[in-house]
């Protein structure tokens, strides 16, 4: 699944550099790359390239998320969990459910942990 995920990135990288604007595209991209399970998949820093180069002013609470996910994954959890803060401010609409996935997330960034998708 890791090498599936590494071709993933690598397609999706294609598509952002063909089309840059594609922000559903961009931000698959950098939460595969920022929760990746494989080291070598895994890098914060270009999940965070990604988000900041076209980052959707709207900042919808997916969005907060990803952008969360990945300044943990590049180990700035403090600014992580002030954007997953304004991700569950945002998101008082959502099921218990989803709002639970953003919960589980903002505890493992106040523990100083990156959030690692498991297959």
């Amino acid at each position: 699944l890791a090498g599936r995920k590494g071709e993933l990135v690598e397609a999706l990288e294609d598509w952002i550099r063909e089309t840059p604007d594609l922000w559903p595209a961009r931000s698959l991209c950098a939460w595969l790359l920022a929760t990746a399970a494989d080291d070598r998949v895994r890098d914060g820093a270009r999940a965070l390239a990604l988000l900041k180069e076209h980052f959707p002013a709207s900042h919808d609470p997916d969005s907060l998320d990803t952008l969360a996910a990945a300044q943990a994954a590049a180990g700035k959890f403090e600014a992580a969990q002030e954007t997953i803060l304004r991700a569950l401010e945002l998101s008082q609409d959502w099921s218990p459910q989803m709002r639970g996935g953003l919960l589980s997330r903002q505890a493992a960034y106040g523990r100083g942990e990156a959030w690692i998708e498991t297959p």
